[in-house]
């Protein structure tokens, strides 16, 4: 999630930076808050998908544990591998 929220972040910096163009834009110094806010946006978006990753997880195990979703059932056959055939 961590990952994902990192890539949120980089995603969604050129769109960012296009809407905050104008309160940059009046500033000064204006490639200092640009960089920042291009470096800050993925390290939040990051944290962001670790936080829902920390506090989403046991309410993923607690629902998994009652409903059954991840069961497979039926048979299953195991193969075994030879040289001359692939699986």
């Amino acid at each position: 999630m961590a990952l994902v929220g990192f890539c949120a972040g980089v995603v969604s910096l050129p769109l960012l930076l296009i809407t905050q163009a104008d309160k940059l834009s009046q500033d000064s110094s204006w490639f200092i808050p640009a960089v920042l806010l291009s470096l800050a946006v993925p390290i939040v978006g990051a944290l962001n998908g670790l936080i829902y990753a920390v506090l989403g997880y046991p309410l993923y195990r607690w629902i998994t544990a009652r409903v059954d979703l991840h069961t497979y059932s039926g048979e299953f056959e195991l193969v075994k591998r030879s040289d001359d055939r692939e699986i």
